[in-house]
């Protein structure tokens, strides 16, 4: 959905739009909506483990783990 189409329904409207990747790089266009790309992509989601469940692998095996 487009700005023009929100705020023909509504002018006072805030319309944002996010990237999982970025705006520039080589994985600007990736799709970006889950645990691989906001926590285990940077490395924040191994900040989060408890040390005596931590994997040593890939970010996206970590990002597996550490779902309920």
């Amino acid at each position: 959905m487009r700005y023009e189409d929100i705020a023909e329904l509504n002018a006072r409207a805030i319309y944002l739009a996010l990237t999982g990747y970025g705006n520039e790089g080589p994985e600007r266009d990736r799709s970006g909506f889950d645990y691989a790309a906001f926590w285990a992509k940077p490395g924040i989601m191994e900040s989060l483990v408890r040390p005596e469940v931590r994997q040593r692998s890939s970010g996206r095996v970590r990002a597996t783990r550490q779902l309920p």
